[in-house]
């Protein structure tokens, strides 16, 4: 049987898992908002892993074009979507990191939130972030297919005791050519979370700083990059222009003509460049000398 014909499959949840849901989606939190900074971190460590493999083995890049994550906000459906590009995870890799197997950082944020009672400042410390997403859904749908496999998977819960695993659809499998496409149902006081000002808002307060572009895609399927790190130079002033091999000999040059004058008693101008001039070295000892 390939995959494509084999049946759902329901798991449940092993008892540290279903300890963290149950906190999550009766989830007393203000701080929602760090749900999608979780999910993007977790796009990111993704995209970043994928990078690293292909350096051994340029074929897994196959099947999508660059390593972006993706936030698509559907007000009709009442979804979001956070989706990339990167490694994604096979079957049994969807098995052991989402549920039936209790990481060591499920227990040991369990154990610190009993004696921190600060659950929200918690969850990114302990690699449970994926579960602060039901803090904000009602229902989780991940589409995942590993970089250089043909089968693609999809995993569903709804926060309760357990969740089900079976292939994706062929309209499933084609949205998602690699890396994992996470569904959000979110819950009627979590729909702000539709706004495409309150996830520039979101991104650019807690995941500016991620390496990979982050794309808003808007309801025309018109993609616009709202993260600044990998944004390039011309489209924000706040990204650090990378010197040119010209820009960096220039550099090289002036820095190198200010020591030949400072050496030969011309005023050496101050590290922040300041009208005000220093004595030269050789100034200061005519003076003395004198």
């Amino acid at each position: 049987m390939d995959a494509a014909s084999a049946p759902a499959e329901t798991h449940v949840f092993q008892a540290e898992v279903a300890e963290l849901l149950n906190l999550m989606v009766h989830s007393v939190y203000s701080e929602t908002d760090i749900f999608l900074r979780e999910l993007i971190s977790n796009a990111s460590d993704a995209c970043d892993k994928l990078r690293y493999e292909a350096i051994a083995r340029p074929e897994l890049l196959a099947g999508a074009d660059k390593l972006v994550i993706r936030l698509v906000p559907d007000k009709a459906a009442g979804t979001l979507i956070v989706a990339d590009t990167g490694i994604g995870m096979d079957r049994q890799e969807l098995l052991d990191n989402l549920g039936t197997i209790a990481r060591s950082g499920t227990k040991a944020f369990l154990k610190s939130l009993a004696e921190a009672k600060e659950g929200a400042s918690l969850i990114g410390q302990f690699g449970v972030g994926f579960y602060s997403a039901f803090m904000v859904a009602d229902r989780i749908e991940v589409t995942s297919r590993r970089a250089g496999s043909a089968d693609a998977w999809l995993w569903t819960s709804s926060g309760g005791a357990g969740f089900e695993l079976a292939p994706a659809s062929e309209e499933q499998a084609k949205r998602v050519p690699r890396g994992i496409e996470v569904r959000l149902h979110l819950k009627e006081d979590a729909k702000r979370y539709l706004e495409p000002f309150e996830l520039e808002r979101l991104v650019r307060t807690y995941s500016d700083h991620i390496l990979f572009p982050i794309e808003l895609v808007d309801d025309k399927g018109e993609a616009r990059q709202v993260n600044a790190s990998a944004r390039s130079p011309r489209s924000s002033r706040r990204t650090t222009r990378r010197p040119t091999a010209r820009s960096s000999w220039l550099s090289t040059s002036r820095r190198s003509r200010s020591i030949t004058r400072s050496r030969a008693g011309s005023p050496m101008p101050c590290c922040c460049s300041c009208p005000r001039r220093r004595p030269s070295i050789l100034a200061i000892r005519t003076v003395r000398a004198g």
